[in-house]
Parts: C-alpha cells; sequence; structure tokens
C-alpha cells in the first residue's frame, strides 16, 4: 500500500498565543534540520510541567519545512505510544481502517515504512516526536531507524533523554522579562498598559515563578473577567490568598508549580458555567493526552451493563450516569468555554480533547470529598458504557479500534485510585471494566499490560470483601463471581505467555470460588462457569505435560455437555480438548512402554502399550498411529509364543 506524502500527523493545532522562544527553536533547527542527512538525528527537551515543552515541540513541528512525513506520538506509556503507532499506521494505509493487528505487526509496518523512505535513491526525510515520553518497558522496541530521520523527545526525565537522545537542552520558566511581556502582550481588554499595570504583571510573573502554563491561566482568567492584572492583583493580593506564595523552591524535586497552577485554576473555575466545571472534573481523572467526547454520550442502558445488582444501596446512582452536556450543541459550547479558558485543547480532525498533566493534577487536587467521590463514579459509569462487551463469551476482535481508544483512560481511572483510596470505596465498576478490557489486552497479546490491570482489580475485589465496601453489589454473589473471573482470565494471560504453569494457579483460585458458590447458591449460571474454569484447568495441565490429571476433568467436563444439551458449536472446544487429551495420552503411554522395554520389563511394557492401543482405538479407531500400537503388542505377544493373541 502506497504511503501518503507529504503526512502531517501532528495531534495539535499551531497555538496563535505561542510567544516567542527563538533560542530553544534555534538549538532544534540546528541539530534536527540539516539539508543534508547525516543519519538519525536525536534531540530532547528536558524540563518539569508547564514549562512550555510540548508548546516548544508543537511550534517546531508546524514552522519547519524540513520533512516529508512527521508522526506525533504520545509517550506517556506503552498504550498511548501504541495507539499512537496504529493512528499513523491507519492514516498512511499501512493497514486497513477498521484492521488492527497484533502491536508487533503495528510497530514492525511503522518503523519499516520509515526504513524505507531513508532507503529511497532519493531519501525522504521523517520526523518523530515523542510528547511526554516516560520510562516503560518496551520503550526502545517503538524506536525508529532510518539515516533521513529525526527524533524530537519532550520529557521530566534527564536520564531517559540521556540513554535515547544525543542532545538535549534544559528547558526553564520565562525569563522575568519575558513572562511579563507574555502577560502583556496577548491581553485581550484593550486595556491601557500603564506603569501600574506593567508592575502588576511583573509581580504576578514573580509569584507564579514565570511559569508558562500558570501564567496562560492567569491571562484568561484576566480576560474573561474584563478587569486588568492590576486589578487582578489587588484582588488577589492578600497573603492569605492561596495565589500568593512568599518563597519558591528552586528544585524540581519540590513541586511548588503544582501549588501556583492549583492557585490559578481556583480563580479561573469562578468564572466557569457549572457545566463547563463538571466536564472539568471528569476530564481531571481521564488520560490527558487524548480524551475522545464520546465518553460523554454513553446511554443509561450501557452505563449499567454488569453494574450494581442492588441498585437500592446507591442513592447518587441517577446522578453518576447524568452527563454533563445533554447534547451536541450543550457539548460544543462547554468545549469552547474551556477551550477559550486555555485550559483544554480540542484535537486536529477528531473529537478528541487534551489538557495538561500538571493541569489535571491541580483540578484533582482542589477536589473535596463529596466532589472528588461523584467525579470518580461518574468516570466509572461513562467508561463501562463505552467499553465494548463480548458478545456471548466471544472475541472483542471487531471491536479493538474502541478498546484502544479507552484503554489508556482505564489505566488513568486505576492510578487516580490508587492516589486517592483513602478517600474513595472499593471500586468494583472499575474492576469490572478492567475484566473485559484485560480480554482485549490478552487479544493483543499485551499480556504484561493485561496482568498489571488484573492485578489491581483482584486487590479492589479482596479489599471490598475484607472491609465488605461494595455497596451496591452483593457481597456473596457479584464480588466472588467478578474475583473468580478475574482469575480466570489472568491465568489466561499467563497461559498465552507461556509464564511457568501456563496460569494453572490462577484457574485453581478461579474454580475454587466457583465450587463454593455452586453449593451455596446452587445456581445453573455458577454450574455452567465452573465447567468453563474445569476446562481452563485441564488446558493448564496438558500444558505442563499433565495428561493423566486433565482426563477425568475433561470427561467429566464432556459428560455434563452431553446432559445439558449436547455437543454444539459454542461447547464443542472442549470435546476437542478431551480429544487431544487421549492423543497425548496415547503418546505419552507408547514411550512409556518403550522404556519398559528397554528396562526388560516386559510385563510392564506390555500392560502399557495395551493402555496406549485402548485409547488410541477410543479416539481415532482407523488411524495409524492405533494401527502401530496394535503391531507393538502383536509382536510382544508374538514373542511370548502367544500366536493367536498375535494374530
Amino acid at each position: 500500500m502506497a504511503t501518503v506524502h507529504p503526512y502531517h500527523g501532528v495531534t495539535y493545532r499551531q497555538n496563535p498565543a505561542f510567544y516567542p522562544r527563538p533560542h530553544y527553536l534555534k538549538q532544534m533547527s540546528a541539530q534536527l534540520d540539516p539539508d543534508t542527512p547525516q543519519g538519525l538525528t536525536s534531540f530532547a527537551l528536558v524540563g518539569f510541567g508547564g514549562c512550555g515543552k510540548t508548546q516548544l515541540a508543537i511550534e517546531y513541528a508546524h514552522r519547519t519545512s524540513s520533512y516529508d512525513a512527521i508522526l506525533w506520538c504520545a509517550a506517556e506509556n506503552s498504550l498511548r505510544l501504541s495507539e499512537s503507532f496504529t493512528v499513523h499506521a491507519r492514516a498512511l494505509n499501512l493497514i486497513k481502517g477498521d484492521d488492527v493487528p497484533q502491536l508487533d505487526r503495528i510497530i514492525s509496518l511503522v518503523k519499516q515504512r520509515l526504513l524505507s523512505l531513508s532507503a529511497k535513491e532519493k531519501p525522504s526525510r521523517w520526523l518523530m516526536i515523542f510528547d511526554n515520553m516516560e520510562v516503560f518497558d518496551g520503550l526502545s522496541s517503538f524506536w525508529p531507524s532510518g539515516f533521513s530521520g529525526s527524533i524530537l523527545v519532550t520529557t521530566r526525565n534527564k536520564t531517559l533523554a540521556k540513554e535515547f537522545t544525543k542532545f538535549q537542552v534544559s528547558v526553564t520558566p520565562f525569563a522575568p522579562l519575558d513572562a511579563s511581556r507574555f502577560l502583556l502582550q496577548y491581553g485581550t481588554n484593550d486595556t491601557e498598559y500603564t506603569s501600574q499595570e506593567d508592575d502588576a504583571a511583573t509581580i504576578i510573573s514573580q509569584r507564579l515563578g514565570h511559569l508558562p502554563l500558570a501564567l496562560d491561566l492567569v491571562r484568561h482568567h484576566v480576560s474573561a473577567s474584563g478587569s486588568s492584572y492590576k486589578e487582578f492583583l489587588e484582588g488577589y493580593g492578600e497573603p492569605s490568598e492561596p495565589f500568593l506564595y512568599d518563597k519558591f523552591s528552586s528544585t524540581w524535586k519540590n513541586e511548588w508549580y503544582h501549588q501556583n497552577i492549583l492557585a490559578t485554576y481556583i480563580l479561573r473555575i469562578q468564572k466557569m458555567s457549572k457545566k463547563a466545571v463538571e466536564m472539568v472534573h471528569v476530564l481531571a481523572i481521564l488520560d490527558a493526552s487524548c480524551i475522545p467526547l464520546s465518553i460523554f454520550r454513553s446511554d443509561e442502558e450501557h452505563m449499567l451493563y454488569n453494574g450494581p445488582d442492588v441498585e437500592d444501596e446507591l442513592p447518587e446512582l441517577q446522578d453518576w450516569l447524568k452527563s454533563p452536556v445533554e447534547d451536541t450543541y450543550e457539548l460544543d459550547t462547554v468545549v469552547s468555554e474551556l477551550m477559550d479558558g486555555s485550559l483544554v485543547d480540542r484535537t486536529v480532525g477528531s473529537g478528541s480533547l487534551s489538557l495538561h498533566r500538571i493541569l489535571q493534577d491541580s483540578v484533582a487536587h482542589s477536589f473535596d470529598t463529596s466532589t472528588r467521590s461523584r467525579s470518580f463514579n461518574r468516570v466509572l459509569f461513562f467508561l463501562n458504557g463505552c467499553f465494548p462487551v463480548q458478545q456471548d463469551g466471544g472475541m472483542l476482535f471487531e471491536w479493538w479500534y474502541q478498546c484502544e481508544e479507552y484503554v489508556p483512560h482505564i489505566v488513568s481511572a486505576v492510578r487516580f485510585y490508587k492516589k486517592h483510596r483513602q478517600y474513595l470505596g472499593p471500586p468494583i465498576m472499575l474492576a469490572e471494566i478492567i475484566r473485559r478490557c484485560a480480554w482485549y489486552l490478552w487479544e493483543r497479546h499485551q499480556f504484561e499490560e493485561g496482568k498489571n490491570l488484573v492485578r489491581d482489580a483482584v486487590a479492589i475485589c479482596k479489599e471490598a470483601h475484607k472491609s465488605r465496601g461494595s455497596s451496591g453489589f452483593t457481597h456473596e454473589r457479584y464480588v466472588p463471581r467478578l474475583l473468580s473471573d478475574l482469575y480466570n482470565v489472568m491465568g489466561a494471560l499467563e497461559y498465552e505467555s507461556n509464564t511457568e504453569g501456563h496460569g494453572l494457579k490462577w484457574a485453581m483460585k478461579a474454580r475454587s470460588i466457583r465450587q463454593e458458590l455452586c453449593l451455596t447458591l446452587r445456581l445453573e449460571k455458577d454450574e455452567y462457569m465452573l465447567q468453563v474454569v474445569q476446562n481452563n484447568i485441564a488446558t493448564d495441565m496438558l500444558a505442563n505435560g499433565q495428561p493423566q490429571d486433565a482426563l477425568p476433568l475433561l470427561e467429566a467436563i464432556y459428560a455434563y455437555d452431553v446432559s445439558t444439551g449436547g455437543i454444539n458449536p459454542d461447547n464443542f472446544y472442549r470435546t476437542l480438548n478431551l480429544s487431544i487429551c487421549y492423543q497425548l495420552l496415547g503418546n505419552a503411554r507408547f514411550y512409556r512402554g518403550n522404556l519398559l522395554l528397554c528396562m526388560d520389563d516386559r510385563v510392564g511394557a506390555f500392560d502399557t502399550f495395551s493402555r496406549c492401543f485402548l485409547t488410541r482405538q477410543k479416539l481415532m479407531p482407523t488411524h495409524f498411529d492405533t494401527a502401530f500400537a496394535a503391531h507393538k503388542l502383536g509382536a510382544m505377544a508374538a514373542q511370548n509364543r502367544d500366536l493367536n493373541a498375535s494374530m
């Protein structure tokens, strides 16, 4: 398939209010822009959050004309980076629109395309941008190659930057004069810039540590309120106000800039509509880099899928199910308000929003107990309504594209819960979403990511069981069933990733719970799921070389299937497993018989070959392996001078 040329795969629009920082742009151009390819070049912008790294990368990507292809990638973790690679693979026609191959295939396709651009007689220049890059397993597998390529990284991690790039530059907050100019240059109220206004801008920028993101929020607050910086300082200039701090730390380890952003966010929120505030509260819990607006369009039926089975215990449920916006017009209005306030940006060419991670942390930090609980539970039900559902236990393959869109937000919700767990009850709804998400990751062969999520979900269920803090979800039915399902999917992940034991211990845990449910509840649903788990145990045993232990389980499952409607397309795979077990047992007994012959144990060998023959005859009466076992018995009988038996 042909590559789309030129390709400008930059997620963000150019910022019309970008304040020139020419020394950084010159350094980037000097290292990345040579007219003649000089081998793969790499450059990193390093600095703490809010100092303008991403904005510099956006400006460079939109200004430069040196490249035939530019690929912007969100690189906070493997899931975000995987999503970016998939988007580019689709845009470059490397995969079909709805096709989502395995992750390693997608990575390979994109890297091969970039390498091929470098291998042409007249090489094409390309740039890949890794934005907000963090440390995670497998990062190096995404790294491209090709002598006509360039790589630009933005990161807060100095060590990571030095490991992956040849050149690095530290991005600092504005210089004092630039900070004041930034505020004054982009004022929009036609305020007369007197010396008093200049002085006010200088004081504000000093108290905000000259941090670009904080200054941008103040600028929009002043603009929206129709005031001046002098009036702003008069209104929020008392030392008791959260806006003011006497002294800021000069080290990166102290998060003073979080406090500044929090202060400016609190000021900005005073001018926002109620719906805009509610939307920001939801956005604060989701993945900041790409939030699909479709998350606000779930209907109640989907949001309640596998949801609370005792709704009377949740008087707040209807409030949690209510979206901050009711229709497309209202959604666009609220998004416009947030964009005007410099709180979010709208991703180019898609229905997605993004916001700065530092701002997101500050919003979350501003939550009181009730707001935190309300916003978090809203997010869970919104995600539950959006994430695809397995149809009759089938594969999620047809919905991979939708799954991929929401996985980062599930991870973000888990991260939020871990950070604020002392204020939140065990989120059983989140564990249910993880159950479905883990099956998707299993299908994509992203086993480690799946196992990490399942561990978090198991911990949630165990905490709910220990504290009996699962309001809305029955402690004796829903929670143990979910825990059993989580053990089951963990076993599947370990089986497919060829982990030692092939997931047997997890399948055994799942069986223990299902057996107890069968004894206490005596419901067909649990009996049916017990057979599913038993089959998984047997499959793990076969993988571990224990067909003799798997056989009684598979025979019991076969008897259950026959007695409850017969063998059908839904349970036929279990009959196949029984056949495989018979075949494995036949081979094992045949080889054991040969070993016993070598040890001159003819009685033991004859008995073992007889068992092998009976097993093969039951499974495959006309197969040559069955005939070979019969021949072996005949030869031994002849050697024992029992010609009738031999015949």
